[in-house]
């Protein structure tokens, strides 16, 4: 990947999170990050994550990455069980999602791109690209590639819904 688009994305997500910070959250009446301070250093952390990240290059890049992908996805899971925001989610909640996804994005397109040098690098490696494999939305669509080769392990066939339903126990419909 061009490190100075990774540069750019990472800032655009840093930015996107510290945008939050001033924009609404709710279109109804709720507090916002400040009123909040868990949420405000968890979305502060992924800031930072995220401007690290632009600056670090390889895995270290995605280890800051990713870890400001989970401290941003942690914020907006929490802000979704709030009654004044679920349903009525404003800018900041958006700019924060937004911010989230281009992280996550950049991380996985710099994963795809590194070269595992030596044995533990591999098995990180494949291991990331698992866990990214079953999260994914399209799991069944989609099968990656690990070192230009798909794994065996990562195939298999999608679910039809007979099968799922006779898969069911029995007394649970």
């Amino acid at each position: 990947m061009n490190p100075r688009r990774r540069r750019l994305g990472f800032i655009v997500a840093a930015a996107g999170m510290l945008a939050a910070l001033a924009l609404p959250l709710s279109s109804e009446a709720a507090g916002g990050l400040p009123a909040r301070p868990i949420l405000l250093a968890l979305t502060l952390a992924a800031a930072l994550l995220f401007a690290a990240a632009a600056w670090a290059g390889g895995l270290p890049a995605i280890a800051l990455g990713l870890t400001g992908v989970l401290c941003g996805a942690a914020t907006t899971l929490v802000l979704l069980h709030d009654a004044g925001i679920a349903g009525a989610a404003a800018a900041a909640f958006w700019a924060m999602v937004l911010a989230v996804w281009l992280g996550a994005a950049l991380c996985v397109v710099q994963l795809a791109s590194e070269r595992p040098r030596d044995d533990a690098s591999r098995i990180v490696s494949n291991a990331l690209s698992i866990s990214l494999k079953f999260a994914s939305k399209n799991a069944g669509r989609a099968t990656p590639t690990v070192n230009n080769r798909t794994s065996a392990s990562l195939q298999h066939r999608p679910r039809t819904p007979g099968r799922f339903i006779n898969s069911i126990p029995p007394g649970l419909l």
